[in-house]
């Protein structure tokens, strides 16, 4: 990862000045995206511009920090909050968010909140690149199959079907979703629904209508449902 793609939240100018002055002499390694004022400006901006990471403040005028995450939920960044007020921690811990600096914070705490998010991002990519093969069982024994390879994975009660690029028929593997679904790398694959995986690389298209349908490259159309695994695909998807 060359450098982690960084939004400023800030409704106050002395505090946006700080933390950018910080970040720009003192952060080698963040890219500043943008500097949003207002919650609303903050929303359009994490939609538009996809950030890594979001320097959250939680007092925005007529809009809180919280607000905005509500609404930028299915895209997937970091966030550390910036703000005057302790007694949201425990609100920001339960939110997500990898730190919470309170204000004013000094350049120590501001460095060590961008290296745990640089550190997870790496590791999770790190992850993801040193997966290419995973080892399922067989009526013999087991197989390794390319990653690259699966298209998708279908659930048929205990067992799964794997559809595979190189191969016109399924392997139909005596394992569940789930835990196929643990050997695949997240980066690359996500569980769509309960009966689905699929290859983010394979995804065509995503429409919102009859509650959510995935077009693959290949013209498979794959249902979804309302719900967490909807949910985590359509964050999966906002990284592309």
């Amino acid at each position: 990862m060359n450098k982690i793609k960084a939004i400023i939240v800030e409704d106050e100018k002395k505090g946006m000045d700080k933390i950018v002055a910080m970040l720009t002499d003192f952060c080698p390694n963040i890219e500043i995206l943008d500097k949003c004022p207002t919650g609303k400006a903050a929303i359009q901006s994490i939609a538009e511009k996809r950030p890594d990471l979001v320097f959250m403040d939680i007092e925005l005028g007529g809009m809180h920090g919280f607000d905005v995450l509500s609404s930028v939920r299915h895209i997937p960044f970091e966030t550390i909050f910036t703000t005057a007020h302790e007694e949201y921690g425990i609100k920001a811990i339960k939110a997500g968010a990898i730190d919470y600096l309170l204000k004013p914070f000094s350049l120590e705490e501001l460095k060590d909140a961008v290296h745990k998010v640089w550190a997870k991002i790496n590791d999770a990519q790190k992850t993801s690149e040193e997966i290419t093969k995973i080892k399922l069982p067989d009526t013999n024994g087991f197989i390794l199959l390319d990653v690259d390879d699966i298209m998708y994975c279908q659930a048929d009660n205990n067992a799964a079907y794997i559809h595979l690029l190189s191969k016109e028929k399924p392997l139909y593997i005596i394992k569940t979703l789930g835990k196929i679904y643990e050997k695949l790398p997240e980066a690359k694959f996500c569980r769509s629904s309960r009966s689905h995986i699929v290859n983010m690389n394979q995804v065509a298209s995503y429409s919102r209508l009859d509650g959510g349908v995935i077009t693959l490259v290949n013209g498979k159309k794959l249902a979804t449902r309302p719900g967490v695994f909807r949910d985590r695909f359509l964050e999966q998807l906002g990284k592309y």
